[in-house]
């Protein structure tokens, strides 16, 4: 299977505008293993258990083939999934822009891991691998 780098952000201050401080595990820490449990790749690629903060330049640097960025608050805050789109494609360069991978998970339990983050996992994997079929009857 074809494994695409995938950058995971889990919560960033969006209605600030920009992508200035995004947080994004490392790939031991349990959205690390999901990452590679929906079939992709970490694209950030630093060992450990725990969150580091990327700049827009290190975001480039990473350069992912897939974004998914986590935002379940958005709603509240009044942003919309094309304003997050919009600030990602002002990434000059970004491969995930370029290609339209980037993708936003806005419910509610996203960021929990709890039991429902097989409902999470199953929203990446169709995310990273487009026309993926579940087995869902």
């Amino acid at each position: 299977m074809n494994r695409p780098r995938v950058l995971l952000t889990v919560g960033r201050h969006a209605q600030v505008g920009s992508l200035e401080r995004v947080f994004v595990p490392q790939n031991g820490s349990f959205f690390g293993e999901m990452i590679v449990l929906a079939g992709g790749k970490d694209s950030y690629g630093k060992a450990g258990d725990h969150f580091d903060t990327l700049s827009r330049e290190g975001i480039l640097n990473v350069d992912p083939d897939v974004v998914l960025d986590m935002l379940p608050d958005i709603k509240e805050h009044g942003i919309t999934r094309d304003l997050i789109l919009r600030q990602w494609a002002d990434v000059p360069g970004l491969r995930a822009s370029r290609l339209n991978r980037v993708y936003v998970l806005d419910h509610s339990h996203a960021v929990v891991p709890g039991p429902r983050f097989i409902e999470t996992l199953e929203i990446m994997a169709q995310s990273i691998h487009p026309g993926l079929s579940l087995g869902k009857p």
